[in-house]
């Protein structure tokens, strides 16, 4: 059992290996599509927020998937003595016209607080986290009568928390009504797809911009995988990058992301200026071992030392190499791609699944036409192929596919759960001699996780080198991009500090110079642009 107070930790040895019980309370989120309960180590972890309920405009919510991983992440909580919340909303592509809705009715917001007990009630929860991803600075009012409602119907003996940007415009509605909360925690992450991705200075500037409304009242929020490429910090592991560093090579191009040291430091800064502890995002990119993301929140944890190359003769980055092709009965050749070695595009990541066959698969594909994730396949010859995808669901989900930019295919297909890999489903495409790309999507519902593929039928192995990009999370097939609705803000543009864009009807200050890319949208990078 650790510690509730600070206490000031020693300096921890370079290859100290076990975890020291000095930090305050700790809080990790567990996503109800991949890992399991057991990822979370309990002498460490205080809360486990439960990703996700999506809220309904009337106040409703969707149903809980992998309810019965809810239940027995509660029970977990209880039997350790500590708290299980279910998180509401997360950034569902963006779109948080539910929470805009229930906000904005009386009536709405009744229901959803009638909605919020009896949850409590059905999985034995501590209270309801809002993930509103972001209530504007105009909402603050109505945000505050959402919470007034809830709590009114739950009682003051459940919690009731929020998720926070890290500064500015965003942040305003929650530290406006940070007293009506038990606490908040600021998602001090997602500076932008790059080296801002979560530096220690970015947690310094949420520190600053918090401090006016009381930081005794928050936790600080660390990431558990990296950017660009949205790999799990587990996945990092594997692929050869360190647990002492920020940054490694990976998929080809640089990553950043947050080791033990860093992790540590920004304990020690949150302890200096008088939050709570630290938040993390999210518990199943972790490991168990001295290298552990959770150990290194609580001040544990060592120095991993110099990581060892996975076992392959294959130069390069990445966590397996793509094997070789191996003979097919009846002549050809099968080639097996991992879809951990393809670019991710949008909100689409990489995560770490130990049932899959190279440690990681890609998940968040679909639910908008940003998402999804190209595979390279090569080819000897052109013709017919056979394509089996092998993926993870709990239930049936669709997946589209197309190849080299063509007609797309849609196959609907059915799992036990996001942790075990379901037998193959077999399509037959059209190659071309020499390089082919499969692109996987869905443009209006979250598909399948993806383990990996295997071509039959003559097709190469890919270089397992995936093409190098600089764009956060991946290329686009086209490289024309969405224009900004109704601005001035346009991608590809040199900004200099305190230039001045319009975007989406709002006005935005630059805070750090920069060549502007897709995705880094004024409202996406509050590192970069301060909305005024």
């Amino acid at each position: 059992m650790k510690t509730r107070g600070w206490c000031a930790a020693a300096a921890v040895a370079a290859m100290v290996s076990v975890p020291v019980a000095t930090s305050a309370e700790e809080i990790v989120y567990l996503p109800s599509w991949q890992g399991n309960v057991s990822q979370i180590q309990w002498g460490i972890v205080d809360y486990v927020m439960y990703a996700f309920a999506i809220p309904n405009g009337d106040g409703s919510v969707g149903a809980i998937e992998n309810g019965a991983k809810l239940s027995q992440a509660c029970q977990a909580a209880h039997s350790n003595g500590k708290r299980c919340l279910l998180s509401f909303g997360g950034w569902n592509n963006g779109n948080d016209s539910g929470f805009e809705a229930i906000a904005a009715s009386s009536s709405a917001r009744s229901n959803f607080a009638n909605t919020c007990l009896s949850l409590i009630n059905q999985y034995g929860l501590d209270g309801v986290d809002f993930d509103w991803e972001y209530p504007e600075a105009e909402d603050a009012a109505n945000y505050g009568l959402m919470i007034d409602a809830v709590r009114a119907r739950i009682g003051t003996s459940k919690l009731i928390t929020a998720a926070a940007a890290n500064h500015g415009y965003n942040a305003r509605a929650v530290q406006q009504n940070l007293g009506k909360l038990n606490f908040a925690m600021i998602m001090s992450y997602d500076g932008d797809g790059g080296a801002g991705h979560s530096p220690y200075g970015y947690a310094v500037t949420a520190m600053d911009d918090w401090a006016p409304y009381g930081l005794g009242k928050t936790f600080l929020g660390v990431p558990f995988y990296a950017r660009p490429s949205w790999a799990g910090y587990a996945t990092l592991l594997a692929a050869g990058c360190s647990a002492s560093s920020d940054t490694c090579m990976y998929q080809g191009t640089t990553n950043y992301y947050n080791g033990q040291p860093t992790i540590r430091s920004k304990r020690a800064l949150c302890q200096q200026r008088g939050c709570r502890g630290l938040m993390a995002w999210e518990v199943t990119f972790d490991v168990s071992d001295s290298r552990s993301l959770q150990q290194a929140m609580n001040g544990g944890g060592g120095v991993a030392p110099t990581p060892t190359p996975a076992p392959t003769s294959t130069p390069g980055p990445g966590p397996t190499a793509t094997p070789q092709p191996t003979a097919t009965p009846g002549g050809g050749s099968s080639t097996n791609v991992e879809a951990e070695s393809g670019t991710v595009a949008g909100a689409t990541r990489v995560s770490s699944c130990s049932a899959c066959s190279g440690g990681s698969k890609v998940g968040y594909v679909g639910n908008g036409s940003a998402n999804y994730v190209t595979l390279n396949v090569s080819a000897s010859t052109s013709g017919s192929r056979t394509m089996n995808i092998y993926y993870l669901v709990s239930g049936t989900r669709s997946l589209s596919y197309s190849v080299n930019g063509g007609g797309a295919g849609t196959v609907s297909l059915t799992g036990s759960s996001f942790s075990t890999v379901a037998p193959p489903r077999a399509v037959t495409i059209s190659l071309n001699a020499g390089n082919n790309t499969v692109r996987f999507f869905n443009n209006s519902a979250y598909g399948p996780d993806l383990d990996r593929i295997t071509i039959s039928g003559g097709g190469t192995s890919p270089t397992p080198t995936p093409v190098p990009t600089a764009t956060p999370g991946g290329p686009r097939p086209t490289p024309t991009p969405t224009p900004a609705p109704g601005g001035t803000w346009q991608p590809n543009t040199a900004y200099a500090v305190g230039a001045t864009v319009t975007y989406g009807g709002a006005s935005y200050r630059c805070q750090q110079a920069h060549t502007s890319l897709v995705g880094w949208e004024p409202p996406n990078a509050p590192a970069l642009w301060l909305r005024l």
